[in-house]
């Protein structure tokens, strides 16, 4: 499980937490049927050389479409990464 952080508006990382929080990986994860969980993945990135640790007040599990039978895929080991402009898309 590989997860990242975003920071976006106070009310919205705690409506996603209360809608999305997953108990039994203890952190937030998207439904793979949800529009969302297909946002996050499409935004996926390599993490730049000179970024930064993750910093932010919502944590959330990266989308791992691998282990849905997709062919190919972006592995979150190496796409791990959501720039400044995919998290506004998500807000």
């Amino acid at each position: 499980m590989i997860t990242t952080r975003i920071q976006i508006e106070s009310y919205l990382a705690e409506y996603v937490r209360g809608k999305y929080y997953d108990e039994t990986v203890g952190t937030v994860r998207f439904p793979s049927s949800s529009d969302i969980y297909v946002t996050v993945y499409d935004l996926m990135e390599k993490r730049p050389v000179n970024c930064p640790a993750d910093r932010g007040n919502l944590e959330f599990m990266l989308p791992d479409r691998r282990e849905a039978n997709f062919a190919g895929g972006k592995s979150p080991e190496q796409f791990n990464y959501i720039s400044v402009r995919g998290t506004a898309i998500l807000e």
